[in-house]
C-alpha cells in the first residue's frame, strides 16, 4: 500500500497587500501549489521569489511665490523643517508608515519602500508657522501644468504607485505660499 502525503508550503512576505488590478503584482503572503509525495521522496521545485524594498518615493517642498502650483524656474527656495507623512493606501485605520522632514533645501524621500499603493500628505494644519519666518504658510494650488516633476501636488493626499516596472517615483511636490 502507498500512503501519500500532501504538503502546503506557506511563506509570509514582506510585501504590502494589495486589492483590485494589483493583486497579481504583489501578495501579502506567497502560497505553493500543493506538492503530492509517496514515502521516501523529496521534492526541491518549490521555488519564492521576492523583489527588494528597494522602492523610493520623494522630492521637494518649496516656496511657490507666484501661487500657482507650478515649481516655476525662478522658484529656487526649498522649505526647511516641513513634516511628510508615508500611509499605506490599503489601510483604513490611518496608521502612518514613516515621517520624514523636509532638509534644508527642501527636499525629501522615503526609502526601502516594497512595492504597493502609498498615501503622501504633506503637514497637516494650517497656517503652518516656521522659524526665522515672519509669514504664516499655506498650501500652494495644486499644480495645473502638465509637468508632474514641477506640479504641487494635493498637500492632503498625493497617491503613488509602487511596482516591478516603477520602483522609484521622485515627483511628489508640496508647494506652498506665505502670507501674513
Amino acid at each position: 500500500m502507498i500512503s501519500v502525503l500532501c504538503i502546503l508550503v506557506v511563506m509570509a512576505s514582506p510585501q504590502l497587500a494589495l486589492s483590485g488590478d494589483f493583486w497579481d503584482q504583489v501578495y501579502r503572503y506567497t502560497v505553493s501549489d500543493v506538492v503530492p509525495l509517496n514515502d521516501n521522496d523529496t521534492n526541491e521545485t518549490v521555488d519564492f521569489g521576492f523583489v527588494p524594498n528597494n522602492g523610493l518615493i520623494g522630492d521637494r517642498v518649496w516656496n511657490d511665490s507666484n501661487k500657482n502650483g507650478i515649481q516655476d524656474e525662478e522658484e529656487k527656495e526649498g522649505i526647511f523643517g516641513v513634516r511628510i507623512k508615508l500611509y499605506d493606501a490599503n489601510t483604513t485605520n490611518g496608521v502612518c508608515m514613516k515621517i520624514t522632514t523636509s532638509n534644508n533645501t527642501g527636499y525629501y524621500n522615503f526609502t526601502e519602500l516594497p512595492p504597493g499603493m502609498y498615501i503622501v500628505i504633506a503637514e497637516d494644519g494650517f497656517p503652518l508657522k516656521f522659524p526665522n519666518s515672519i509669514y504664516d504658510w499655506g498650501p500652494s494650488p495644486v499644480g495645473i501644468g502638465e509637468d508632474l516633476e514641477k506640479d504641487s501636488n494635493n498637500h492632503s493626499g498625493a497617491i503613488v504607485i509602487l511596482n516591478k516596472d516603477n520602483r522609484i517615483n521622485t515627483t511628489i511636490d508640496f508647494g506652498y505660499i506665505p502670507y501674513k
